[in-house]
């Protein structure tokens, strides 16, 4: 279901996306979500599933977290209960209750450990399989795409229904392929403009990249590419909530 967004809300929305300065420049082929052209899709494509995430858009916590801080962002916003965020007591004489969070912090439990250590993670980061089962572990139903093994038009038909059915989607997609520094990414999609065919990507590294609209055709591109890690294609998964 579609959301109006009044001028208030969407002015907060700008604010809080905007809040850490990024200090890489977009390439050109990238719209930035503040500009002009990026206000207007996000007006015309806007609803609940958008106000979801952007509600917990979160930056990665190290260079290497992109998955988990993702994977996160999802969890926070799914129908899933919240855990002990023990970095947050409710107040000091309480100091064994705290507010319920899905975070960075305490996103290693032992189910996700089974799957890739901490360390590792840090190291190296996570592949698109690992992070699928990942993302399973936590007891979301999830379904895992290959780039190579889509065309361009059912690439957006996935990503564009997927979306439209409020699911939630992270690509994974190699940096230079978009004109950006760096390599493999994940980070969460957002929203979907038909006149532009652009998809909002909420870039995790917030701290490099501010959040952008990509046109279809460049992610797809970008997610088929091969990742030497996994010795597979880059992808996306979606998520039911």
């Amino acid at each position: 279901m579609k959301t109006k967004l009044n001028l208030a809300l969407f002015y907060f929305l700008l604010l809080f996306v905007t809040q850490i300065h990024a200090v890489e420049i977009l390439p050109a082929n990238l719209t930035d979500f503040t500009s002009n052209d990026g206000q207007k899709y996000l007006r015309e494509s806007f609803d609940d599933h958008t106000l979801k995430l952007l509600s917990h858009f979160t930056t990665q916590k190290t260079t290497t977290y992109c998955g988990v801080a993702s994977v996160v962002m999802v969890l926070n916003s799914s129908n899933l209960p919240k855990p002990d965020d023990t970095e947050h007591p409710i107040s000091p004489d309480q100091p064994n209750r705290f507010f319920t969070y899905f975070t960075q912090e305490d996103f290693f439990n032992d189910r996700v450990k089974a799957i890739i250590p901490r360390e590792t993670v840090l190291k190296q980061g996570i592949t698109l399989n690992e992070l699928n089962q990942i993302t399973q572990s936590f007891g979301l139903r999830t379904e895992i795409y290959y780039a190579d093994r889509l065309k361009l038009n059912s690439f957006r038909n996935v990503l564009r229904h997927s979306l439209a059915k409020h699911k939630f989607v992270i690509v994974n997609f190699l940096r230079s392929g978009l004109g950006q520094v760096g390599g493999g990414h994940h980070s969460p999609l957002a929203a979907y403009d038909n006149k532009s065919d652009r998809f909002l990507l909420l870039d995790v590294a917030r701290y490099k990249y501010p959040a952008y609209w990509v046109k279809t055709e460049d992610l797809w591109n970008a997610a088929n590419t091969r990742d030497a890690d996994a010795n597979a294609s880059r992808g996306f998964i979606v998520i039911n909530p």
